[in-house]
């Protein structure tokens, strides 16, 4: 009788205290992005989600710091890697345990500057020629949006918009003292030497600079979201003139509003930019690799991601010519 109700009293007597796996975690918080934000790996916050990307763990901060609203995010390994980004106000005692151990969420410290102003100024425009070439970015065949177009090279003055392969196919507004005009990025100028800015067409540099006589202009640059193919985007497109081969592909991806591709694989290889323009090469290793249902992905500088299958990309036809 003595042992039951000793056992009676141990199931009845209150717990004074939280059991130990009932405690919430401490996450081992640190200063991120030159302070910009607080993160700890292994945690999240309940809902309030605003959107996701497939990105990287390392970007995922930046990618909130960028993003209009976002007050928070989470990164997990779901999809290859997506960032979570959330709005609204939160405390760093609310975040969750998450049992992905690769997770990683973090908050904004305080509500991030405006963005500085995206057009570079100063920069030297010059009259390249009555039209494009077929050589630099080799744009593909197609019903384009914008009639004017542009070859950008590497001076100082164009700070971010220093020529890279990924400015290929990016649509640019131009002011050089005339009427401000977007320009397609068709082709490169004076790679290896910063004395070009925007080598402008006949009829661009005769829009931007009000029809002044062939010269060096001062401009002003500002990348746009505009897209500069007509329709919807984005569109994976072969090549001009690579053809359709199983073995070896050379693809790219336009109308993107604006975002930077960086990297891109195809069928799980790993694409190279070919120089002087933004296509991306990819080469199977003597295996038929690049045909119909093979994944393609085309990843961008802020975080972002467009998937493809390989018989989604058009052909690229004859290199379309601006005049």
């Amino acid at each position: 009788m003595r042992s039951l109700l000793i056992i009676i009293l141990a199931l009845t007597t209150p717990v004074f205290g939280t059991p130990k796996h009932r405690r919430a975690k401490r996450f081992d918080w640190q200063d991120g992005n030159n302070g910009a934000l607080t993160w700890a790996n292994q945690c999240d916050w309940n809902g309030s989600d605003m959107s996701n990307v497939q990105s990287s763990g390392e970007d995922c901060g930046s990618i909130c710091i960028s993003t209009g609203g976002c007050t928070h995010f989470t990164w997990t390994s779901y999809n290859s890697g997506t960032c979570w980004l959330k709005k609204g106000s939160v405390s760093l005692d609310q975040a969750i345990y998450n049992s992905d151990p690769a997770s990683v969420c973090g908050m904004l410290k305080s509500t991030p500057p405006p963005p500085v102003d995206p057009t570079v100024y100063n920069v030297p425009g010059t009259r390249w020629a009555d039209s494009t070439d077929s050589g630099g970015c080799q744009m593909p065949a197609g019903n384009y949006a914008i009639n004017n177009a542009l070859a950008l090279g590497q001076s100082s003055s164009l700070g971010y918009l220093v020529w890279k392969n990924g400015l290929c196919g990016q649509v640019v507004k131009v002011d050089c003292g005339g009427t401000a005009v977007e320009a397609v990025v068709a082709s490169t100028c004076n790679l290896g030497s910063g004395s070009c800015g925007v080598d402008m067409i006949t009829p661009t540099w005769n829009i931007a600079t009000g029809n002044k006589p062939p010269g060096v202009a001062s401009c002003s640059v500002q990348l746009t979201q505009t897209n500069p193919l007509s329709g919807s985007g984005p569109v994976c497109y072969i090549r001009p003139n690579s053809g359709s081969q199983a073995y070896y592909a050379s693809l790219g991806v336009f109308n993107v509003a604006g975002r930077i591709p960086k990297s891109a694989t195809a069928a799980g290889v790993n694409g190279a930019f070919q120089a002087g323009s933004g296509w991306f090469d990819f080469n199977a290793g003597g295996q038929p690799l690049f045909t119909g249902s093979a994944p393609v992905v085309f990843y961008f500088e802020d975080g972002s991601s467009n998937s493809f299958e390989y018989s989604d990309c058009k052909d690229g036809g004859q290199v379309h010519i601006w005049s």
